[in-house]
């Protein structure tokens, strides 16, 4: 047996002692060496700044978060293609980055998704009860 380790690039993505036995280390290099390729192309696509989207990976030179395309792609069932057609301004290979990009940090993802719903239902509660305080319950928002 023989234990492969790399880090690739600076992404959280980690392949760590992985185990083979000896005569596949064609196979485990061939994969680190394509895992390496993917994240350089995603990271051509996908860009995570503090100053953007809240910190949120978003497809790059846009303000469309990877999770809004989670949302279209996974929970709605657009395709890819769909997508683009909803929204020109994305190239197709962007589209693709950002559904890779999901599925390598899909919990992360959907943590960031559950808490922006929450805080979400937070404004609408508070916005609710402040509309009903101030008497204007007529006006409050379905």
């Amino acid at each position: 047996m023989v234990a492969l380790e790399a880090i690739i690039g600076n992404s959280s993505r980690k392949e760590t002692s992985v185990t083979a036995p000896l005569g596949s280390g064609v196979f485990w290099i061939a994969r680190l060496c394509y895992n390496a390729l993917l994240q350089v192309v995603t990271a051509a696509h996908i860009e995570v700044r503090p100053e953007k989207c809240g910190g949120r990976p978003c497809i790059a030179g846009t303000r469309i978060r990877v999770h809004d395309i989670y949302v279209w792609h996974v929970l709605d069932g657009l395709s890819p293609v769909e997508i683009l057609a909803e929204k020109p301004e994305l190239s197709l290979a962007s589209i693709h980055a950002a559904i890779s990009y999901v599925f390598d940090h899909r919990e992360e993802i959907e943590r960031d998704l559950a808490e922006e719903n929450a805080e979400s239902e937070r404004l609408k509660q508070k916005t609710t009860t402040n509309q009903v305080r101030d008497g204007n319950a007529d006006q409050v928002p379905s």
